[in-house]
């Protein structure tokens, strides 16, 4: 579960609270009011929070003045009062907020009513994180393996794949590369039952010299199916039609399969994903490919597998 590592409280909270999680980094969350009303932190007009990651190392040494646990950064306004909570622990013990964003503890908050005071603390307008997606992307590859690295939409991504110096002529197109390897999962619509979504485990394997586009089935009660084909498109195509025609057929809301790109349903547009496989060894030689980002050194992934063994090759 996803657990906000100020207040270490798992999922979102109350929305006049700690409200909703924002992705810090890999596996890392974090509470917006709990970032937003860290000392450290201020927010641009686009709505990005900056220094979100100095507070978090400073809360890291810092007990909160009511629970005495770590991840506190809300400090009292009063100059020398060394009284810090976490943000719910704050509305807990009755701390002032004040619209300019500072806080008074219990101790030297005012004692009658103020103008400035805050009374809600739900935030409608759009909030983010300011982070280097670069360097968010790489540590996802360093990381190693893992069940699955990252989620997008609908898209579950495992792993990214190798490619070759003899498969660099035929492993691509001009808008995606096909590392051997390569697996992700889609969560689309059942091509089975009407209504119901499933997983799609897409692979990319190697069949004499050809890229080969493999789709395994996998729906709870049923048995799996698998799907090859050439290409992506025509290896969704398969799936696709006869969900279209199924839907059609229960008159509920109708699927248009021209307009569903096979590169995209395998996740291999995603920019994240376009990222990573731009970085991989020797794909300068993809003659067809159009860059989107180029190679970072960030990224630099480990050689390439040499299936000869041989030290010259």
């Amino acid at each position: 579960l996803r657990k906000c590592c100020f207040c270490h409280e798992e999922g979102d909270g109350a929305t006049d609270g700690p409200a909703r999680l924002l992705n810090l980094d890999l596996d890392l969350w974090v509470h917006l009011n709990c970032a937003l009303w860290s000392t450290e932190v201020y927010e641009t007009q686009g709505g990005a929070l900056i220094n979100v990651e100095v507070a978090l190392h400073r809360g890291l040494l810092t007990k909160c003045s009511l629970c005495q646990k770590t991840g506190a950064t809300n400090s009292c306004n009063r100059i020398r009062c060394p009284s810090v909570y976490h943000f719910a622990c704050a509305i807990r013990a009755k701390c002032m907020f004040f619209k300019d964003k500072t806080m008074l503890c219990p101790l030297h908050k005012l004692k009658g009513p103020c103008e400035q005071e805050l009374s809600s603390f739900t935030v409608f307008r759009r909030v983010y994180i300011e982070r280097d997606e670069v360097k968010q992307i790489a540590s996802i590859i360093q990381r190693g393996e893992r069940l699955h690295m990252f989620r997008v939409g609908g898209l579950v991504f495992h792993a990214i794949g190798q490619l070759l110096p003899h498969q660099m002529a035929d492993f691509h197109s001009v808008t995606a590369l096909y590392p051997v390897g390569y697996e992700a999962t889609r969560i689309y619509w059942s091509l089975r039952t009407n209504n119901r979504r499933c997983c799609y485990r897409c692979t990319i394997c190697e069949n004499n010299g050809r890229p080969e586009f493999v789709v395994q089935v996998i729906e709870q009660g049923l048995e799996d199916l698998v799907f090859s084909d050439s290409s992506p498109q025509a290896v969704w195509n398969r799936i696709i039609e006869p969900v279209a025609m199924m839907r059609k057929e229960a008159d509920m809301l109708r699927l248009f399969p021209e307009y569903l790109k096979g590169e995209e349903l395998f996740g291999l547009t995603v920019h994240a994903v376009l990222r990573i496989a731009e970085s991989l060894p020797g794909v300068e030689s993809c003659q067809n490919y159009l860059f989107r980002y180029g190679r970072h050194p960030l990224m630099e992934l480990p050689l390439m597998i040499n299936p000869t063994g041989c030290a010259r090759s």
